[in-house]
């Protein structure tokens, strides 16, 4: 999967409550949008129909064989501000 080590958790993410990626698929660069029906499937994408739960992982036999997990952009929250990319203080 394409995230942060410190992101390497049940739900792939720096806080629980919240699910921050790149809302592209890695094959073809689709779009993925979400599913307002409920259940286990959180997102989908149109290309090869690939399905996603809630944290971005792909699940099994679903979409194209060279897909992969949602990336996961390094992230931050710091008093209720959520900030994403690589910061460096000086």
């Amino acid at each position: 999967s394409d995230q942060p080590k410190d992101m390497m958790n049940e739900y792939r993410s720096a806080e629980k409550s919240l699910f921050v990626f790149i809302p592209f698929e890695n094959k073809r660069g689709c779009q993925v949008r979400l599913n307002d029906g409920g259940g286990e499937i959180k997102f989908t994408e149109p290309c090869y129909a690939a399905k996603y739960d809630a944290a971005g992982r792909l699940f099994n036999n679903s979409g194209h064989v060279d897909q992969r997990n949602l990336s996961v952009p390094k992230h931050i929250i710091e008093k209720g501000i959520l900030k994403i990319g690589v910061w460096v203080r000086k």
